[in-house]
């Protein structure tokens, strides 16, 4: 079907820690996020969008400049079902 396509982002990362002073080691893991999206027409497709495909725990690394880095822990597995309509 040339109207349907498909993406998987993947990012592996290993010997982390989840704080600045390097006391506190995070787990290597995979992150998966995939996205299927069939496209209807030039104006109008439909998508389903799921990340953290296989429902890793772990923490990102956010360096918000002046306030320094911060450390959120990301969400379990995510699914969001869409519709993208174009002017």
């Amino acid at each position: 079907m040339k109207n349907l396509s498909w993406a998987v982002d993947m990012t592996y990362e290993r010997d982390s820690y989840a704080d600045d002073s390097n006391a506190t080691p995070q787990d290597s893991h995979l992150a998966v996020d995939t996205k299927l999206n069939y496209r209807h027409s030039e104006t109008l497709s439909f998508y389903v969008l799921c990340t953290n495909l296989f429902d890793r725990k772990y923490d990102k690394e956010y360096n918000s400049g002046m306030s320094g880095t911060y450390y959120d822990p990301r969400p379990g597995r995510f699914m969001e079902v869409g519709v993208t309509y174009k002017f």
